[in-house]
């Protein structure tokens, strides 16, 4: 019998997990900015899954760990406005950032000046993701007509985050009602073949917590082995 070359079998990336970085890709051309991050929004109101447009995380876990709670314009701030786009020098005070701790200690050292923050809503009103867009004081604040532009843009970045949502990216059901948010992310990360180190790239988190997440999750699912969950994924429809 003759052999038979077997194609690799290739998944398509789901919607779920491609509307951050083709986002971030989207609004970086349209606006000129160093960089764009496309982020969820989790129960706690904390900024989550950062995803920059130009690939670069390592900025990441230390803005988790030591920034994140005092970022002058992180989602909790404006959680209860209505306010869906945020911008220094329009309508958030540039002195105002460039007074805090933030500012100097994080923002600073990266190169960057001035700052626009998109929110994304869902149908209750809840924060479900965002947008933030940095550049330097040589690229200069963001002008009028660009605003104008990031707002006629905002309502359609929000369908991106709301189609996500509704493919279950945020949803979850049986066997993993019992897991935190961040638990969940996790367990999501692993069941798509991602190692301990690149689930910390793309949680901005430690490796002992990612280890530390992963085996609580394990615990909580009953289960020993990474196969064991891709298992539970399938059988759940969660994938």
């Amino acid at each position: 019998m003759p052999s038979v070359e077997l194609e690799p079998i290739v998944i398509a990336e789901s919607w779920a997990e491609s509307w951050k970085p083709h986002l971030a890709g989207l609004l970086s051309q349209v606006v000129s900015c160093d960089r764009c991050v496309v982020y969820e929004v989790d129960s706690e109101l904390n900024a989550i899954g950062h995803v920059p447009h130009d690939g670069n995380h390592r900025w990441v876990s230390k803005y988790h760990r030591h920034f994140m709670d005092i970022d002058p314009m992180r989602p909790a701030n404006f959680a209860a406005k209505r306010e869906s786009l945020i911008v220094t020098g329009w309508n958030f005070a540039a002195d105002r950032l460039q007074r805090s701790s933030y500012y100097e200690n994080f923002m600073r050292p990266l190169g960057q000046l001035h700052k626009a923050e998109m929110f994304f809503r869902g149908p209750s009103g809840r924060l479900i993701g965002g947008v933030r867009l940095s550049r330097s004081s040589h690229a200069g604040p963001f002008a009028g007509s660009e605003i104008s532009l990031l707002q006629s843009m905002q309502p359609v970045a929000e369908s991106f985050a709301l189609q996500a949502v509704n493919s279950g990216l945020r949803e979850r059901s049986g066997h993993f009602n019992s897991l935190t948010e961040r638990e969940w992310e996790v367990v999501c990360w692993a069941a798509k073949g991602l190692s301990n180190k690149e689930i910390c790239g793309k949680m901005g988190t430690s490796l002992p917590t990612v280890k530390s997440q992963i085996a609580h999750a394990f615990r909580k699912l009953r289960i020993r082995r990474r196969a064991e969950l891709i298992s539970l994924f399938h059988s759940s429809g969660d994938q």
